[in-house]
């Protein structure tokens, strides 16, 4: 009798961790999904902002002076960086990562010998 409810408890405690183990990786996928999103908005942004300023550096050719221009060709360039490092993690995402096959269900047995 002792022996059948230490399995029983052994295999709660399993089935607990189990279900936390799969708590923790569902929010790590959310959490993971929400900051790619962010990602994915800051660059629409940073691309919006690069061509409000190319259309503002090529509309003002004659208006603009010389260091205007080179602040704006300087702060193209920077946002031009950016963009393509928010590219190259963006595309980095997107790879699917290894991930190991399921372990089928220990039997009442394996958990025992195991606890």
């Amino acid at each position: 009798m002792e022996a059948i409810k230490k399995s029983q408890a052994a295999l709660a405690a399993a089935e607990s961790l189990r279900k936390a183990q799969e708590e923790k990786k569902k929010e790590s996928l959310r959490l993971l999904s929400d900051l790619r999103k962010k990602k994915q908005e800051m660059l629409v942004k940073q691309l919006e902002q690069q061509k409000l300023l190319i259309s503002k550096l090529e509309g003002g050719k004659d208006s603009l002076k010389p260091e205007e221009k080179a602040e704006l060709m300087g702060l193209i360039k920077v946002l031009h960086a950016n963009i393509e490092k928010m590219k190259a993690d963006l595309g980095e995402e997107k790879k699917p990562a290894v991930v190991p096959p399921p372990q089928p269900p220990k039997s009442k047995e394996e958990v025992g010998k195991v606890f």
